[in-house]
């Protein structure tokens, strides 16, 4: 394992290889941060959750380091106390930088991408590093293809992950968005379906107790678009999860890392809390029929309820879709798909401004 570097907050990022037996013993590369007080020697037992965090095509295991920016603005939230430290992963899911493998098992066997990611590479962290060892302590995220992965890898294996980011990805398994020569999906329809989140939610086992955030600009053709169904979808078979569509700032494009870094704040604060508050031991969020006429406050990462108290924001994401749009204004539906404006002050979780 080679040394990176060191951040003024005490984290260090540290470059790795992991060798294969899913890909018949390639060797990998993966890039790994360890968040202050990892080598403190006065906490040589204390144990970290692991965020996978996947790239897109064309992509490499750097890419969330150098142009994402992961380190330090996980840094930012852990100074400020609003997250808790944790540990981040960066496997290279395409084993070369033009190459795109969807991090799905190839379809004529020849390359189990999402078993290498899955096993191979969750084993091995899990082995060497001081992680939380199960699916409750478990997220992976992605942008682009790697959303696309994170989705398809993440609902494929719930017993691994139970929190999953998508950012501008997709969620059926097009072969036209696969960048360069390499073709991971084949002819198969049923195996193609069988990689297409949007067609086979439903029957995950669990998976309404799962955090699924997808996440887009509204400019972001045809992402956008892609988002949007797969929130549709997941709006008509009652399953909750969490939709961000924010607007870029001005002269940033939908689909750049410059919108996901500015996404990623919120990501890592909704992990969070989802690590350190399980969805099935939260209060009960209000009732879908009380939506249609709350006025609904968030401030500070909690949700206010007229003359109800205050629920954590993430039981009602964990019973209802929130929406966010351009400005400062969210939608709540329920699990009827009824919506509601509601206020939101300029702290909220989900407009992102975190730092």
């Amino acid at each position: 394992m080679a040394y990176l570097f060191r951040s003024r907050a005490g984290g260090s990022v540290y470059e790795g290889t992991v060798r294969s037996a899913a890909l018949h013993g390639a060797l990998r590369s993966y890039e790994i941060y360890l968040p202050p007080g990892y080598r403190d020697p006065a906490r040589p037992r204390a144990r970290y959750p692991v965020l996978y965090l996947l790239h897109g095509a064309p992509g490499e295991a750097t890419n969330w380091i150098c142009h994402g920016q992961a380190a330090p603005i996980a840094e930012t939230l852990i100074k400020n106390g609003r997250i808790a430290p944790l540990i981040m992963v960066m496997p290279d899911g395409n084993g070369g930088l033009r190459r795109d493998t969807e991090y799905v098992n190839k379809w004529n066997g020849r390359a189990n991408e999402m078993d290498y990611l899955t096993g191979d590479v969750v084993s091995y962290i899990d082995r060497h590093y001081r992680t939380l060892a199960d699916a409750q302590h478990r997220a992976v995220a992605g942008i682009s293809s790697g959303g696309y992965g994170a989705m398809n890898v993440g609902l494929h294996h719930p017993e691994r992950f139970q929190s999953i980011a998508s950012l501008c990805g997709y969620y059926v398994a097009l072969r036209g968005l696969v960048f360069g020569p390499n073709d991971p999906f084949g002819h198969s329809r049923a195996f193609r379906r069988a990689n297409s989140p949007y067609d086979y939610v439903a029957m995950v086992p669990g998976v309404r107790r799962m955090l699924l955030l997808i996440a887009d600009s509204p400019n972001d053709y045809p992402f956008t678009r892609f988002t949007q169904q797969f929130d549709a979808q997941l709006n008509v078979l009652a399953i909750p999860h969490v939709f961000l569509l924010r607007q870029p700032e001005e002269g940033v494009t939908g689909h750049s890392w410059e919108f996901w870094r500015s996404l990623f704040p919120t990501v890592l604060r909704m992990i969070d809390e989802r690590w350190s508050a399980p969805m099935a031991t939260l209060p009960q969020a209000p009732p879908a029929h009380r939506l249609a006429t709350a006025s609904i406050t968030m401030s500070g990462g909690r949700c206010r309820w007229p003359s109800d108290g205050v629920v954590p924001l993430r039981s009602v994401c964990a019973a209802h879709h929130v929406r966010e749009d351009k400005g400062h204004t969210a939608g709540v539906a329920g699990r009827r798909g009824r919506s509601q404006a509601g206020v939101v002050s300029p702290d909220v979780m989900l407009t992102g401004a975190l730092q």
